[in-house]
């Protein structure tokens, strides 16, 4: 039994077209591209390349031909052979250094495009027959045979990633076939297509499609969802305009339109700059569609318990609207909210990294006024945001949130001591905002992870993995200790931007550990500070800590580590063994010998609600990386903002566009603060657990 990847859409048992060997495959095609046709020099090198491309997508309209080609290797080879074919060139290579000849005319390294073939399965049409590829059909579509039970489909995808449906005659595509999500390839041309349906949006992983030598009119919208794209053959269809939600593709590296009765524009644009300049300009003037409707409140608490504070809405940019200077109730004396957000620095918002997102939209010009909407609208108590740079704190951040009755504290990240001055003022870390109406500020420190007072402790060996994979790294953490006002509670935020790279998943573990050493000390510090609030202009009495784990403490930021994680479980469980697989079978000497744990009963503001699916939204990642902490035992989470919604999602590819200024979105909470309760006269019926 041969284990399939690649299947023709038919069994055919029978003696295959003629094929040409590989040499005269990559002969016909250098052929091609040096013929006499091309050396006009009135026509642009990128239309030269149409022009070849285009002549060799021709060549392919047999039926299941690329399929073909790949069994009948397979076959020759014997049990267990395999090659790498590549399915756009009809080309195969072998041996141990075989690389894919791409339709581009060089190496293309990608695991996807270049596929292990061994034989072919079956596809049935919708009345059950057999696809017999002895003669084209004009079967008037095609169906997948969806029959088979879950587990044996599993087991199937996991087989074959490429489908050929070349040349035999389909009128329609059955929306059955966009099920495979699976498919990273898929042929359909030299066909009688006359369109290509939306659903073709919901093949992710699709990195090549081929569906020219058709008669299809218009190209979906829909297709620029697929954003794994790096090929688009639409050679000799009846196409005249490319729709600008295209500019999306921004890994694509062919767009094949020769053949079309293209509009000048379209074809002018990738005469003069190729497939890159026409995405590119479709990108920066795709139209703006309607923005999102307003996130909505989540209330965790029954309106009996006066669950709304007065800055919160249930809707998301109405909050402007709320007097911060309202005068409160006593029960609203204990509640307030905190936003975390990471806003993406503008060093790093480069189209490098975020090609799908227009020039506009991700220039900081523009999204420096969305940010600040954001933080105006939602109106928070205590705001904390990630990757906020020297020079836009200074300029933007600090005047703009002062303003709106914010005093801030920021701390740049570590590297920023061996910097110049105009160095460093490009170099980010954390700033935290609160409103000087509610709270006063006791102290603000900095800790930072190369040199935290943890490194120090007696008990803590510096191993080679703690100076070349810990200390190596310039992340921060901003600690503020605040005192409201009205009632003389304490809080303590810290605001926390963890290493990203997946690689250093130990890294993230310890700089976690480090941190709640660091808070505890700094809760047993703030206990005993004297109050820089007079009792006579308290509105409530204030409350006491005989102990550090008494203060509520909140912990946000920018985590890089989703539930499951290592930094994760440590924090919500309030430990992690030494043999955690997050610690990489690393040494990091007491971590890693006897494990690490805290003392502080931490809950997740969003862990148990499924308001958010998602913090960061990119076409390569959609996961929750950020988190707001809080003490379970002295602070209660009443409301929670919801996510984005989900029938917007479903036409965006990632973020930053031109509705959202980050790849991250805000998460903002409200809390309530616990008041001690006094015990009952009997133990048995005390209720001191919080």
């Amino acid at each position: 039994m041969f284990n399939p990847r690649y299947t023709q859409g038919t069994i055919y048992p029978g003696a295959h077209p003629g094929l040409l060997t590989p040499d005269h495959q990559h002969a016909a095609i250098l052929s091609v591209q040096n013929s006499p046709a091309l050396e006009n020099s009135n026509i642009s090198e990128h239309w030269k390349q149409q022009i070849a491309l285009a002549t060799q997508s021709r060549s392919f309209s047999s039926p299941h031909q690329r399929a073909h080609n790949a069994a009948a290797l397979a076959r020759s080879g014997g049990p267990g052979f395999s090659m790498n074919y590549n399915a756009r060139t009809g080309a195969f290579t072998g041996g141990p250094n075989a690389a894919g000849l791409s339709s581009l005319g060089g190496k293309y390294n990608t695991s996807s495009t270049t596929t292990t073939l061994t034989t072919s399965t079956t596809l049935n049409t919708s009345s059950g027959t057999t696809l017999n590829s002895t003669s084209k059909t004009t079967t008037s579509s095609v169906a997948v045979d969806d029959q088979k039970s879950k587990s044996d489909s599993k087991k199937e995808r996991r087989d074959w990633t490429c489908l050929d449906l070349g040349g035999i005659g389909l009128r329609n595509v059955s929306t059955d076939l966009f099920k495979f999500s699976f498919l990273t390839e898929l042929y359909i041309n030299h066909n009688n297509l006359t369109r290509l349906p939306p659903e073709i949006g919901k093949l992710k992983n699709l990195v090549i499609l081929d569906a020219s030598g058709n008669s299809i009119k218009t190209i979906p919208p829909e297709l620029g969802l697929l954003t794994e794209l790096r090929e688009v053959l639409l050679f000799d269809n009846m196409i005249s305009v490319i729709p600008a939600e295209l500019g999306t593709l921004f890994q694509l590296k062919i767009l094949g339109i020769e053949g079309n009765p293209l509009q000048d524009v379209y074809k002018n644009q990738i005469m003069e700059s190729g497939t890159a300049g026409l995405i590119a300009a479709l990108r920066d003037g795709c139209p703006v569609g309607p923005p999102p409707p307003e996130r909505g409140w989540e209330k965790l608490v029954s309106d009996d318990d006066d669950d709304v504070n007065d800055n919160v809405s249930t809707s998301v940019r109405d909050l402007t609207a709320a007097d911060s200077n309202k005068p409160s109730t006593t029960s609203k004396n204990l509640k307030f909210t905190i936003m975390s957000y990471n806003v993406l620095c503008e060093r790093y918002a480069t189209s490098t990294l975020y090609g799908y997102t227009p020039s506009w939209a991700l220039s900081w010009s523009y999204r420096k006024d969305l940010i600040m909407q954001e933080l105006g609208g939602y109106n928070a108590d205590i705001i904390c945001l990630q990757e906020v740079d020297v020079e836009n704190y200074d300029t933007f951040f600090a005047p703009q949130m002062s303003l709106k009755g914010y005093k801030g504290v920021h701390f740049p990240k570590s590297r920023v001591r061996t910097m110049n001055e105009v160095e460093r003022r490009i170099v980010d870390g954390c700033a935290t905002f609160f409103k000087t109406s509610k709270y006063v500020m006791h102290e603000k420190m900095v800790i930072e992870y190369n040199q935290a007072p943890s490194l120090r402790r007696q008990d803590i060996k510096l191993t080679s993995n703690m100076y070349n994979r810990v200390m190596t790294k310039d992340n921060i953490s901003v600690i503020t200790l605040l005192e409201n006002k009205e009632n003389g509670s304490r809080l303590i935020v810290a605001n926390c931007h963890i290493h990203w790279d997946p690689q250093f998943r130990d890294v993230k573990v310890i700089q976690v550990a480090m941190l709640m050493d660091e808070i505890a000390q700094v809760a047993t510090k703030f206990r005993n500070m004297p109050s820089k609030i007079p009792s006579d202009q308290l509105k409530d009495e204030r409350p006491t800590y005989p102990e550090y784990l008494k203060i509520p403490i909140l912990i946000c930021g920018d985590f890089n580590s989703v539930q499951g994680s290592g930094v994760y479980d440590f924090l919500s469980s309030g430990s992690i063994s030494q043999n955690h697989e997050d610690f990489m079978n690393n040494d990091y000497g007491e971590y890693t010998v006897n494990g690490r744990s805290h003392a502080f009963n931490l809950k997740s503001a969003y862990g148990e609600s499924e308001a958010l699916s998602f913090t960061n939204y990119t076409p390569g990642f959609k996961g929750a990386i950020d988190h707001i902490w809080y003490t379970g035992n002295s602070l209660e989470v009443t409301g929670l903002l919801k996510g984005v919604d989900k029938d917007y999602l479903s036409g965006v590819v990632g973020f930053p566009n031109a509705h959202f200024p980050s790849d991250h979105i805000c998460l903002l909470a409200e809390f309530k603060v616990k008041q001690e309760k006094t015990p009952l006269p009997s133990s048995k019926f005390n209720n001191d657990k919080k």
